[in-house]
Parts: C-alpha cells; structure tokens; sequence
C-alpha cells in the first residue's frame, strides 16, 4: 500500500516476523510485498502486505 501509515508498516513488519520465526523448520516462505496473488474464486489479484 503506497503511503502507509507507520503503525500499519510496523504491524506487517512483525507479522511477517512472527510468521518467520513460526515457520523456521517449514518450506514455506514469508513474503513482505511485490508480490502478486491472485485469488481463484473472485478471478482478481491483490499485492498483500505479507504472504505465506
């Protein structure tokens, strides 16, 4: 989101920490932003702000 506020950009910074830490041990991966998803069912695509 172009010109979060602070507060939103320090929530998605520890989420995506959080889920960093949880999924140390996993194959996942924890993705912060520029990245496309696109969801199926609506046939639309969204930029989240963190993704697994």
């Amino acid at each position: 989101m172009v010109g979060a506020k602070k507060s939103h950009v320090i929530i998605a910074s520890n989420l995506a920490t959080e889920l960093n830490i949880h999924l140390r041990d996993n194959d996942c991966v924890v993705l912060t932003s520029d990245i496309k998803v696109r969801l199926e069912e609506a046939n639309c695509y969204y930029y989240p702000d963190v993704v697994v």
